[in-house]
């Protein structure tokens, strides 16, 4: 290669002095070189997100992971969360444990009070780093910058005297208890036990979960009904719900839900985005995943199911229910690990992973990242995204398909030679004989050059700065179009190359990946 070669180059000088250098490296070569690629300056931009959300998933868009006791995986866990650094904590009849994707390690405390022997029941870990522990017995205690402290002691006496079903703390930073004895409240450094004074069930009735809204509203359940907190009487009203087995889950668009089987409940339509944040807590009846399908563990013959986009049911209507459609169940085949299993717990982490405890270990479910697109197999194809991220790709079969989501797909265009998109998002189609401006039956139209007589001419390449186009046509011959005017461009060019695909690569400049035919003698 010549010495002083600019890549990507600069002007047409810098074009000829890279093939006059191909050629002299190639000389005395075969008398007859054909199909060498070249690059020049070719800009690759992906839109993020293009599926920001896949409500019609299903179980075999996943990747199955499954530690056992001989990968160093805790049996009898009965709890997930996973703290803002990133660690996965689990907790269980052996102890705490966290694992950082490759190995477990049991977690020993380095200042504070020891952990207790009791099996742990809940975790909850807060924004702040907070790791909040509730055990079968006795107890209550806060992992905090990796000092641990019991806020309830295990002995009988503790304010604290039974298992620890759920935790969560407040909008006071005060705390809640959801216990097997009823539910209790610490603030200012006392506990509290809630009883009929507060319109709740006294002990020993059991508490089984407690929740808050992304609006602050205060949430319990227990095995007769389920109740919200009026917070200026200090009293819980009940609405009016029953069921046995119970969670209280958000959706991802906010809406907060009581779910019981198969039966979901809108309990509240609080759907804002300044306030959204991921539970990080584990249920042992359904999740919503941030796909907005819904989990169920341990159904259908099966550790989980899967229901496809119930998240995304329209419902605003506050105390609606509705039960799952079998329509939408998706459950795991004969032929999987998950059917016959048992599932026990289920856990989402912020990578959007579904964990499952069941009896042959602990399960990972992982989305597969690059899936095929649902479109017809073609020898060649070309995909381009608008300036709002939806993606569009042609095939050898002269249709344009818009990708929808992962599953679904249409064709939108047909008889298309080529297409591309602009650096400001304009989609351009390249039709036998004009160039069109988008998919609307009323787009803008641009008339190719055409000499009379002439057949109607075939486009290779079209390519789109928002100010200037530019055009291969199949007879070796490039144009561009600017101000009103087609103008013929780079005829040194045109006889020795085939473009395959171009960019924009700013206004004024061009990129082409091409084949090029040159001949040695």
């Amino acid at each position: 290669m010549q010495k002083g070669f600019a890549c990507p180059p600069q002007n047409d000088d810098d074009v000829m002095t890279f093939i006059n250098s191909l050629r002299t490296f190639l000389n005395g070569s075969s008398s007859h070189i054909c199909c060498v690629a070249a690059v020049f300056c070719v800009s690759f931009v992906i839109a993020p997100n293009v599926y920001a959300l896949d409500p019609h998933a299903t179980l075999s868009d996943y990747y199955l992971d499954v530690w056992t006791a001989k990968e160093g995986a805790p049996s009898d866990v009965l709890a997930f969360t996973q703290t803002p650094d990133g660690w996965l904590w689990l907790g269980g009849h052996n102890g705490l444990f966290r694992f950082d994707g490759v190995r477990f390690e049991r977690f020993v405390p380095v200042s504070g009070d020891p952990l207790p022997k009791a099996p742990i029941t809940t975790l909850r870990a807060e924004p702040n780093g907070d790791l909040w522990i509730g055990y079968t017995s006795a107890g209550l205690s806060v992992l905090r910058q990796g000092k641990l402290t019991h806020v309830a002691s295990s002995r009988p006496d503790s304010p604290i005297s039974s298992a620890t079903y759920s935790i969560v703390v407040d909008t006071d930073n005060s705390v809640w208890a959801a216990t097997s004895l009823g539910l209790r409240h610490y603030s200012g450094g006392k506990w509290n036990i809630i009883g009929e004074e507060a319109n709740i069930p006294p002990p020993p009735g059991t508490t089984d979960n407690v929740g808050i809204d992304r609006t602050g509203q205060l949430w319990v359940t227990n095995s007769h009904t389920v109740y919200r907190l009026a917070r200026q009487s200090g009293k819980f009203e009940p609405v009016g719900l029953h069921g046995t087995a119970s969670s209280l889950i958000h959706s991802p668009d906010g809406r907060y839900w009581h779910s019981a089987g198969r039966k979901l409940t809108l309990l509240s339509n609080s759907a804002n985005s300044s306030q959204r944040r991921r539970d990080a807590v584990t249920s042992d009846v359904g999740k919503f995943d941030r796909d907005g399908n819904f989990w169920t563990i341990d159904c259908e013959g099966a550790a989980v199911c899967l229901w496809r986009g119930v998240g995304a049911r329209p419902g605003t209507k506050l105390g609606t229910t509705f039960v799952l459609d079998k329509n939408a169940l998706d459950r795991p085949s004969p032929r999987s690990p998950l059917y016959g299993a048992v599932g026990l717990k289920l856990f989402e982490d912020r990578d959007a992973n579904i964990w499952i405890t069941t009896n042959i270990g602990i399960v990972r479910l992982r989305d597969k990242r690059i899936k095929k697109a649902p479109i017809p197999a073609s020898k060649s194809m070309k995909i381009a995204m608008d300036g709002e991220g939806r993606a569009y790709v042609h095939a050898a079969s002269q249709n344009v398909w818009a990708l929808h989501n992962r599953h679904d797909s249409a064709v939108v265009a047909k008889g298309v030679d080529t297409f591309t998109a602009s650096l400001s998002g304009d989609t351009l189609l390249a039709i036998p004989g004009y160039i069109q401006f988008g998919f609307q039956a009323d787009a803008r139209k641009i008339p190719l050059p055409q000499a009379e007589g002439e057949t109607i001419p075939n486009v290779g390449s079209v390519t789109y700065d928002g100010v200037s186009m530019w055009v291969y046509i199949r007879r070796r011959v490039f144009w561009r179009y600017r101000a009103g005017r087609w103008e013929s461009t780079w005829s040194w060019l045109a006889p020795i190359c085939k473009p395959r695909s171009s960019a924009p690569a700013g206004v004024g400049r061009y990129g082409l990946v091409v084949v090029m035919d040159l001949q040695f003698g």
